[in-house]
């Protein structure tokens, strides 16, 4: 291979890499948790303090309590086993979990060192035949001003999960899970496995593995929506849904774990989300339909804004992509929710993998690949754009959309020897079609300073070389004043070339990137990939002399 071709590709990977345009952010790692000891395994012990009975029900004296925490009276430590407390059963992890009685509390400082949105979760249950206890959870700031994040009533001796969620910037604070009860109740309540930890996905238990399951009686592998139990946690929801696990009939929508939601009549999901930092957002979710028949449109909407809508005709699972700008620090209703107005099998489908994630890339899908084309067409090597099973989310496509599309590598528009990922956009110009080609997409900059555009590219065949204009102009669509635009020529059909600019965007609003192919006599096709548009600096204001 020419060695100019292979810097290129040493490029193009390094470049990928920095930017992490190629690496879904739902798909990353959890963060680990702040709080230390949330398990409660590691304890002081006071003399002859040894558990009796598996338990220690006399409270807290200063010479026993959980590493780490702090308590006042009405906490206590109990143990797997403990009739009194567990009714003999065992705590969720561990050995150990903290009981709370009265109005007794227990609470860690913590430091928070990265201002963003941070979940706080834990496993909570009432005590056997005293179960009208209820949690709060408070956060106490450095001048001791106290908030409530949330509160959980414990009417049941099983555990489940709680989760809380707030915005939280850089400095000292303290979390406090405190108690409370009615005056007639005694209302004991059990606490283990506290987390508290910076989201990267804004959703909690996206993947709808912790729900309610005190009779655990499911029908076959499904169970509907009940109040009460068979609720996915931290979710809410009104219409007619369904609890799946994995198997028949609704194995299909099972993508992450053993738990998914299907949905049926005026079925709608909520869940309030926070937004650490102002940008462009990333909602997603992965769907399918429970038969191969009929259709249906899921809609996503934040508050009152519709995000989106997908179209459900089959039972292959893919994936649904939505755009959002969010703003820091304030509180926003995700639903998802859709057209349904019966209650037929054939209606059916499952949601699983709900997530809302900040992009550094102003640009999304910019490689294309949460696209997709009907398998059953051209091999499923490739799909034009005016074609139906044709989807590329974000992107909008006029002129010549018979010319336009989404290709895989190897197929008869891109050569085997170009890495693409799952598919890489096509762009091509030939006699006859006269109203050229565009490509386009909106976008919401709110910062201002200098950008960084960058692609790659490669043309089909060896022979001209095709031309793109690359564009962005102001506002939303492609009437709006150019503010940036170069002619990219791809010279290789068989490794692609990087391109990279600077791109002054000095106002924060809306922007359109565009990709313009002019109509030619020449059957040439230009291939673009991993295209992305991310924030490099502030703009330079220069020296200025004043002469007098």
């Amino acid at each position: 291979m020419d060695m100019r071709k292979q810097t290129w590709r040493t490029a193009v990977s390094a470049a990928a890499i920095a930017a992490g345009a190629a690496i879904p952010m739902a798909a990353m790692a959890d963060n680990p948790s702040i709080l230390l000891n949330g398990s409660f395994e590691s304890f002081v012990a006071g003399t002859n303090d040894a558990f009796t009975n598996t338990q220690l029900h006399a409270g807290m004296s200063n010479s026993r309590y959980p590493n780490n925490w702090s308590y006042t009276s009405g906490a206590g430590l109990c143990a797997s086993g403990d009739s009194p407390f567990l009714g003999g059963g065992d705590v969720p992890d561990g050995a150990i979990a903290v009981y709370l009685q009265n109005s007794g509390t227990i609470s860690q400082p913590i430091t928070v060192t990265d201002a963003g949105t941070y979940e706080v979760s834990f496993r909570y249950a009432g005590r056997s035949s005293y179960t009208g206890g209820c949690i709060y959870v408070k956060i106490v700031d450095s001048s001791n001003a106290e908030t409530t994040l949330a509160s959980f009533a414990c009417p049941v001796a099983v555990f489940r999960t709680a989760y809380a969620k707030t915005y939280l910037t850089p400095g000292t604070y303290t979390l406090k899970l405190e108690h409370a009860k009615s005056s007639s109740d005694s209302g004991d309540s059990i606490i283990d496995r506290v987390e508290m930890k910076l989201m990267d996905n804004l959703i909690s238990n996206g993947s709808f593995e912790d729900y309610r399951n005190e009779q655990n009686n499911w029908s076959n592998t499904y169970k509907a929506f009940v109040s009460g139990t068979f609720v996915p946690e931290a979710w809410e929801y009104s219409g007619d849904l369904v609890m799946l696990k994995a198997g028949n009939p609704y194995n299909f929508t099972i993508s992450d774990g053993d738990v998914a939601v299907a949905m049926r009549n005026k079925a709608v999901l909520t869940q309030q989300i926070v937004a650490p930092t102002a940008g462009v957002y990333e909602v997603s979710f992965q769907y399918a339909k429970r038969r191969n028949t009929g259709n249906v449109t899921m809609y996503a909407c934040l508050g009152d804004e519709l995000l989106g809508s997908v179209i459900m005709t089959t039972n292959v699972v893919r994936t649904a992509y939505f755009k959002a700008n969010l703003e820091a620090g304030t509180s926003y209703t995700l639903s998802i929710t859709n057209n349904i107005t019966s209650n037929s099998g054939d209606t059916d489908y499952g949601i699983d993998r709900v997530s809302v994630v900040a992009s550094t890339n102003l640009i999304l899908n910019g490689g294309f690949d949460y696209g997709t084309i009907d398998p059953a067409r051209n091999g499923g090597k490739y799909l034009q754009s005016n074609q139906s099973g044709y989807v590329n989310p974000f992107w909008t496509e006029s002129g010549s959309t018979g010319r336009i599309g989404l290709a895989v590598k190897g197929s008869t528009w891109i050569s085997s020897a170009l890495d693409v990922g799952t598919y890489a956009l096509y762009m091509q110009t030939l006699n006859g079609y006269t109203a050229g080609d565009t490509v386009q997409q909106s976008f919401k900059v709110v910062i201002p300073g200098m950008y960084r555009l960058s692609f790659v590219h490669a043309k089909r065949e060896n022979g001209k070389d095709p031309i793109t204009k690359v564009r962005i102009r102001k506002g939303n669509g492609s009437a709006g004043e150019i503010v940036y635009e170069k002619e990219v020529a791809s010279q290789y059909a068989d490794a692609f070339e990087p391109f990279a600019g600077d791109v002054k965007l000095g106002e924060a609003g809306d922007y359109t990137l565009e990709f313009h192919r002019e109509m030619t006599t020449d059957n040439i096709a230009s291939i673009l990939d991993d295209v992305s548009l991310m924030y490099d600096r502030k703009i330079h204001k220069g020296l200025v002399i004043i002469v007098k």
